[in-house]
C-alpha cells in the first residue's frame, strides 16, 4: 500500500472554499433581508412598542406635543 501524501490537494481546498463562500453569501443575504424586515417593522407603532422598549422613556412624541 502506498502511504498517503501529507500535502493538501488544491482541488480539496477549492471545493471547500466554494462551499464556504456559498454559505457566507447565503448568510449575508439572509441577514440583509432580516435587517430590512426589522427596519420596516419598526415603522409600525404597535410593533415598535413591542420591539423597542426605549420608546416608553423618550417623552412626548413631537406629533402629540401641544402647539
Amino acid at each position: 500500500m502506498a502511504a498517503k501524501s501529507n500535502e493538501n490537494d488544491p482541488a480539496d481546498f477549492t471545493a471547500w472554499s466554494d462551499r464556504a463562500e456559498a454559505w457566507i453569501v447565503k448568510a449575508i443575504k439572509t441577514l440583509l433581508v432580516l435587517l430590512i424586515l426589522s427596519q420596516v417593522a419598526l415603522q409600525f407603532p404597535e410593533i415598535r412598542q413591542w420591539l423597542a422598549s426605549a420608546d416608553h422613556s423618550e417623552g412626548v412624541p413631537y406629533r402629540n406635543s401641544p402647539p
